[in-house]
């Protein structure tokens, strides 16, 4: 696979500990297929899915597909998707809180994500704006609240927390002088990149309100939409992993791994302690040998 043995296990070991063996066995080809095609450590990887598991239910079928919305961060994003597998189980939290659950759940959750990384600049950014706005806005009642500072659609509330979003940014138009009359701080500057696609096509379309309103939103939810179709899949990851495979550099670490590998084997080992015991005298005979050939030297030079 091009990880080593060590790292495998220790995925496998934790998967099987936090799911179970038919969980973790069906899965980690995925995990060291990822890891490969986007360098991130394959442990960070395995935490990211436990997360997923734990907090989404996403099951193994479907982790390989849910890997490939990881590797768009890594990717295509630049993102460092270990310093998001630390964050992940805060991130799968608050938008467990705020409704966001299952197959779909963790799908608006990753594009979410990757917008919120768009808007802020960086994931070490995004990361505690999007959680920030998820924990403000994780009740009917605190959604209606920001609603009603708005006067935005209250009833909007009611359908959840992306809809609410959504909502906030027809009211708004991304305006963060109108955003701050009802979210502050890190979460507003989030709602105001967020509302970027709808204040951007409500501008340049002509008509009356309605139809620029109608325009604003098609691009609002054209942008999350793209964010939510992962540019990778589980096939081309597969085959990139299988390409990368077949580079002669990650050959040669390959090889180099299982050489590794080999010489931490029991029976290397045992060689390796004898060969060391009988290494002394070899040394003694060799010395032996070696001052007599340079006396021999020393006297056929004086001849």
């Amino acid at each position: 696979t091009g990880i080593s043995a060590g790292e495998l296990a220790e995925s496998f070991g934790l998967l099987v500990s936090k799911t179970d063996l038919s969980y973790a066995e069906n899965t980690n080809r995925s995990l060291a297929d990822t890891s490969l095609v986007t360098g991130a450590s394959i442990t960070a990887l395995t935490d990211i899915v436990d997360g997923m598991n734990t907090s989404f239910g996403v099951t193994a079928e479907q982790v390989p597909d849910a890997l490939a919305h990881i590797a768009d961060l890594a990717i295509d994003g630049g993102e460092n998707v270990n310093e998001l597998a630390t964050k992940f189980e805060q991130v799968a939290a608050c938008a467990n809180r705020a409704g966001l659950e299952g197959e779909a759940g963790f799908a608006a959750t990753t594009a979410m994500l990757i917008k919120s990384i768009q808007a802020m600049g960086s994931l070490r950014k995004g990361i505690p704006a999007l959680t920030g706005l998820f924990d403000q806005l994780a009740t009917n009642a605190s959604r209606k609240e920001v609603l009603l500072k708005l006067r935005a659609d209250p009833t909007m509330a009611k359908a959840g927390i992306l809809a609410t979003i959504r909502e906030i940014s027809k009211a708004t138009r991304g305006r963060k002088d109108l955003i701050e009359k009802a979210v502050g701080g890190e979460q507003a500057n989030l709602l105001v990149g967020l509302g970027v696609e709808y204040a951007a096509a409500f501008e340049k379309t002509t008509g009356t309100v309605k139809e620029k309103t109608a325009a604003g939103l098609a691009a609002y939810d054209a942008a999350l939409s793209a964010a939510s179709d992962s540019q990778m899949n589980a096939a081309r990851i597969a085959e990139m992993a299988t390409a990368a495979r077949q580079d002669s550099d990650v050959q040669f670490d390959i090889a180099l791994e299982r050489l590794r590998q080999a010489f931490e084997t029991p029976a290397m080992i045992a060689a390796i302690n004898s060969l060391a015991t009988a290494l002394p005298q070899l040394a003694d005979a060799v010395l032996v040998v070696n001052d007599s050939f340079f006396s021999l030297v020393g006297v056929m030079e004086n001849v």
